[in-house]
């Protein structure tokens, strides 16, 4: 499917984006559906008999995938590297050396990361409002917000993007405009550096 992944065939009739798998190169798939067309060095019968050894099924199943989308276990990928079942992430996340960086270190930050949610839980707590106030794209505790920004950043191993989509669909620009703000804000406002710094302090314990 990757040939027909790419840009230029998003939106493509199906029978187009077939014709496309079946003319490149690179592409074992023609050697799935016509028997004429088959390598030498290919093993097809593995994946044939998951579908009942039938080529005509194989070409529908893909199809299908092309009509209605498909699952790829990469979506399920923990902190950049590691791609298992619960079990499995909870033995590699026991064996992690926390020494060094943990910007350097992706998936650290992602194994110690806090839900977007839990960060606005905390600073709604801290300053006894509403999270709504906090989480809307319009807001009149601009300065709040600005404090679950940063530490939205900090401690939810995403991007400022997401970070945008969860407080009322706001630009990433404005979220990065916000951020500085606030570390401008903070140098001098010693009320709300505490805040920072209490919040923070909660969130990693």
């Amino acid at each position: 499917m990757n040939p027909v992944r790419i840009r230029s065939h998003q939106g493509k009739p199906i029978k187009e984006k077939i014709g496309a798998l079946e003319k490149y190169r690179w592409s074992r798939f023609p050697g799935y559906v016509d028997t004429k067309k088959k390598q030498s060095w290919v093993s097809y019968d593995s994946v044939l008999g998951q579908i009942g050894e039938s080529r005509k099924q194989y070409r529908e199943f893909v199809v299908e995938g092309m009509r209605t989308g498909y699952a790829t276990p990469w979506e399920s990928v923990k902190g950049q590297v590691v791609l298992g079942e619960e079990d499995f992430i909870e033995r590699v996340k026991g064996r992690i050396d926390k020494r060094g960086s943990k910007r350097e270190q992706p998936l650290i930050r992602h194994f110690e990361a806090k839900t977007l949610a839990q960060v606005l839980t905390e600073v709604a707590r801290h300053f006894g409002v509403d999270e709504e106030r906090l989480s809307g794209k319009r807001t009149s505790c601009r300065d709040e917000r600005a404090l679950a920004m940063e530490l939205m950043y900090r401690h939810g191993a995403v991007g400022q993007a997401e970070i945008g989509k969860a407080l009322g669909g706001l630009d990433y620009t404005a979220v990065s405009r916000e951020r500085k703000r606030l570390r401008q804000r903070i140098k001098t406002d010693k009320t709300m550096k505490m805040a920072l710094v209490n919040i923070q302090r909660k969130l990693m314990s």
